[in-house]
């Protein structure tokens, strides 16, 4: 079982997990039963496994796929009555599903374009004095969602 619930006015997201285990930073997404959480007191982001997952908080905007192919954008709640998860989307209302309907998460800002922006860059060099071989190599990823459309690359 998962519960989610809006709080207002923090910039912090926080999960709840099995033992009852807190942690505060920012949902990145949930992809493939995997939860992506940023904090600050971690050089990497946390991964953890959707099912060990009891409570997500959040006042974010997200995008929500369900294994049905129903996708929404908007906020997330849970329905204290039945246990079940609540969705707002601003143009569909509300609608009520499963917690196990849920395949995908992303969080998408409202904000100004750094907010939905993400970029990286990675540079390499390699010499190898034996074969006097010289090697550059780069890549750059990126990706910017928006209510009606996205775009990523590589």
């Amino acid at each position: 079982m998962m519960a989610l619930s809006m709080h207002g006015f923090t910039q912090n997201d926080t999960l709840i997990i099995e033992g009852h285990t807190v942690l505060v930073g920012e949902i990145k997404e949930i992809d493939q039963g995997v939860v992506t959480m940023k904090t600050s007191y971690s050089d990497k982001d946390f991964k953890i496994k959707y099912l060990k997952v009891k409570a997500i908080i959040s006042e974010r905007t997200f995008n929500f796929t369900l294994n049905d192919g129903r996708r929404f954008f908007g906020s997330i709640s849970i329905d204290s009555t039945s246990n079940q998860l609540r969705i707002f989307d601003r143009k569909k209302g509300f609608v009520i599903v499963n917690p196990n309907e849920l395949v995908y998460l992303k969080q998408i800002d409202e904000g100004n374009i750094f907010d939905i922006l993400n970029l990286s860059l990675d540079i390499g060099y390699s010499y190898t004095k034996s074969n006097n071989l010289h090697q550059f190599n780069s890549s750059i990823n990126g990706d910017y969602n928006r209510r009606v459309w996205g775009i990523a690359g590589n």
